[in-house]
């Protein structure tokens, strides 16, 4: 039974998606396939020690996406946004900045680009990943019941490392 989905850490400085499942994950399972119907939906990943059959599968697409970075012969790995956000929740803050209500998304609170012509500025309100947006706590839907962090869509819209976001930056 899977119970959960989200974007979550592996390890190294890289996440994806992880879903929680209530079978047992043993010591050496790691890496051994999850079935469903008898076919891959997924690898063992880990498991929660403190708990009984508690196990984490990282699913098939982001399989197949680690797969597909490698056809170059070269493992580039994920893309980083190269900014943090911060949730935008708060009615102060957002009237501080001056942002309207109906305004979602998360607000650019540092950058670590060094590149001259990064597009995004501190204060800026990231709205939009492509076509997702975004929600005040940073996250977009995955399907009707998930909602992932904005990280995830970067990465599932990426093309040659650029993606189309949309951002409200003072007072557009």
């Amino acid at each position: 039974i899977v119970s959960r989905i989200e974007y979550a850490p592996y390890y190294y400085n890289e996440a994806g998606l992880r879903m929680q499942i209530d079978a047992a994950v043993n010591r050496g399972n790691s890496g051994g396939p999850v079935l469903s119907d008898g076919k891959l939906v997924g690898l063992t990943f880990a498991k929660m020690s403190a708990t009984d059959n508690i196990g984490y599968v990282i699913p098939g697409e982001e399989i197949a996406a680690a797969l597909k970075d490698g056809d170059d012969g070269s493992i580039d790995g994920k893309y980083l946004m190269s900014a943090d956000g911060q949730r935008f929740e708060n009615s102060s803050l957002r009237r501080q900045i001056g942002v309207p209500k109906d305004v979602t998304g998360v607000l650019i609170n540092s950058i670590s680009s060094k590149l001259e012509n990064y597009p995004l500025r501190l204060d800026d309100v990231l709205t939009h990943i492509e076509d997702q947006a975004l929600d005040n706590s940073g996250q977009g839907s995955l399907n009707d019941e998930v909602r992932v962090a904005a990280s995830y869509f970067i990465n599932k819209f990426a093309k040659d490392g650029r993606v189309a976001v949309k951002v409200w930056r003072k007072g557009a």
